[in-house]
C-alpha cells in the first residue's frame, strides 16, 4: 500500500484536497521541453481542473420533461459481462429504473463473449420485447442480431455507443469517454510539473474506451515535455486476467523508472494492475483509472490508484433508461451529454460509500418526477 498523508474532507474543500496532491514530480524525469511551454500549457489547464476536482452537488442538468410511460411493458437489458463491477451495477440500476417506469425488465449476461452477446439480442426479440438497452456492449459487434430487432420494430439503445448516426441504434446515453480521457491527461501532466512519461494500456474493441484512450493522448501531446512510452492493446477477456500484471510487468522491465504513470482503459482490470505494481515494489509509479465503484474508490483510498475519473454509472444507466423511454414511446430522445464527470484521489475519496457518493443531486427522484408528468425542478434535493 503507498503511504498517503490523509486529508479530511470535513476540513478542506475537495477542490483544495486534489490539487495539494498535485505538482510534484512523479519521477524526476528531464525534459527537452522549453519551460516557459510547459508553463505555459500547466497555466492553460488551471482552471478546468479546479472544475473537474468539484463534485456536482446542485443544478438539475437533465431533461425537463418525458413521456409518460405505458405500464406493464417489458424490455431487454444486455450486459456485457455481469463479472464487471461496472456493467453489474449499471445492469442493476437500469432494471431499478425500468421498474421504477412499472415495466418489467429481463436480463441477458453476455459473458463476455460477442457470440453471446448476439444471441442475447435475439432471444429478446422472439420473446417480443417492447425495447433493448446494452450495456458496455459495442453496437458493431451484434449488426445482424440489430437488423432483425429493427425488422420487428423494436428500438435499441447503447449505452456504450458514442454515435447516433447508426440507423440500428435508436439512442445512445454513453459516459463522457473524451472528456474523460482528456481530464486524466491534464491531472496527470499537472501531478508531474510537466515532464509526465506514461505508459497507457488500451482496448479499442469498445468505440467508447477507444476515444477515450484516443483522447488521453491527444491531451498529453499537448504536454510540451510529457512523453508516451508506449499504448499496449489488451482485449476484454484479458482485461479480467493474470495478462494485465504481466503487461505491468513487462512494461517495468522494459522502461525502468522511466515508468513514472500506468493509464488503465476501465476500472476491471485494477484486479491485476494494483497487485502488479505492488509485486514489483514500484510505489513510484502511479495509477490512473476510470470508474468509481467499490473496487475503485477502495483502490483509491488506500492510495494504491492515485487519480479517478468517475463515472457515474448509476446515473447513466437512469439516463439510459430515460432514453429507452423516450424511443418505446415514439417520442425523440434526448442529448445525452448532460451527466457530468469529475477527477477524484486519495485525498478527495471518501471514507465510506462510493466516489459516485460524493455526488449530491438526487438525479433518481428528477428521473422519476419528469416520467411522472410533473416538472424535474431546477435544483438538487
Amino acid at each position: 500500500m503507498k503511504a498517503r498523508m490523509r486529508v479530511s474532507l470535513a476540513a478542506v474543500g475537495a477542490a483544495a484536497a486534489l490539487l495539494a496532491g498535485c505538482g510534484g514530480g512523479a519521477g524526476g524525469g528531464e525534459s527537452a521541453a522549453d519551460p516557459a511551454e510547459s508553463a505555459a500549457y500547466l497555466a492553460s489547464i488551471e482552471g478546468e481542473l479546479q472544475q473537474l476536482i468539484t463534485p456536482p452537488t446542485a443544478g438539475w442538468p437533465g431533461p425537463q420533461e418525458a413521456p409518460r410511460p405505458t405500464p406493464g411493458r417489458t424490455v431487454s437489458i444486455i450486459s456485457s459481462s455481469q463479472a464487471s463491477d461496472g456493467t453489474s451495477l449499471a445492469v442493476a440500476q437500469a432494471v431499478e429504473a425500468a421498474q421504477a417506469l412499472g415495466w418489467n425488465a429481463q436480463v441477458c449476461d453476455g459473458r463476455g463473449d460477442p457470440a453471446v452477446y448476439d444471441q442475447c439480442v435475439r432471444s429478446a426479440v422472439a420473446s417480443g420485447v417492447d425495447g433493448i438497452m446494452a450495456v458496455s456492449v459495442p453496437p458493431a459487434l451484434i449488426r445482424p442480431a440489430l437488423q432483425l430487432a429493427r425488422d420487428q420494430g423494436i428500438p435499441f439503445v447503447s449505452e456504450s455507443d458514442t454515435s447516433t448516426a447508426d440507423p440500428l441504434v435508436s439512442a445512445v446515453a454513453p459516459l463522457p469517454w473524451a472528456a474523460q480521457g482528456a481530464a486524466i491527461a491534464k491531472w496527470i501532466a499537472r501531478d508531474s510539473g510537466g515532464t509526465a512519461k506514461v505508459f497507457v494500456i488500451r482496448n479499442d474493441e469498445f468505440a467508447g474506451v477507444k476515444e477515450r484512450s484516443d483522447a488521453l493522448v491527444a491531451e498529453l501531446a499537448k504536454c510540451p515535455g510529457c512523453e508516451i512510452l508506449d499504448e499496449q492493446q489488451i482485449v476484454y477477456t484479458e482485461a479480467l486476467s493474470p495478462r494485465i500484471g504481466q503487461i505491468i510487468k513487462a512494461a517495468s522491465d522494459r522502461f525502468g523508472p522511466q515508468l513514472q504513470y500506468v493509464v488503465s482503459p476501465y476500472g476491471a482490470t485494477e484486479s491485476f494492475t494494483v497487485p502488479a505494481l505492488r509485486a514489483l515494489g514500484r510505489d513510484d509509479v502511479k495509477l490512473a483509472d476510470f470508474e468509481s465503484q467499490e473496487q475503485q474508490t477502495r483502490n483509491c483510498r488506500s492510495g494504491d490508484v492515485d487519480v479517478l475519473g468517475a463515472s457515474l454509472v448509476s446515473w447513466h444507466a437512469w439516463a439510459g433508461v430515460d432514453q429507452l423511454l423516450r424511443v418505446v414511446e415514439g417520442a425523440p430522445p434526448v442529448d445525452p451529454g448532460y451527466v457530468p464527470h469529475f477527477l477524484a484521489t486519495p485525498q478527495s475519496c471518501p471514507e465510506t460509500g462510493t466516489v459516485e457518493d460524493l455526488v449530491q443531486l438526487d438525479f433518481r427522484t428528477h428521473y422519476q418526477r419528469i416520467w411522472s408528468g410533473q416538472a424535474a425542478g431546477a435544483s438538487g434535493s
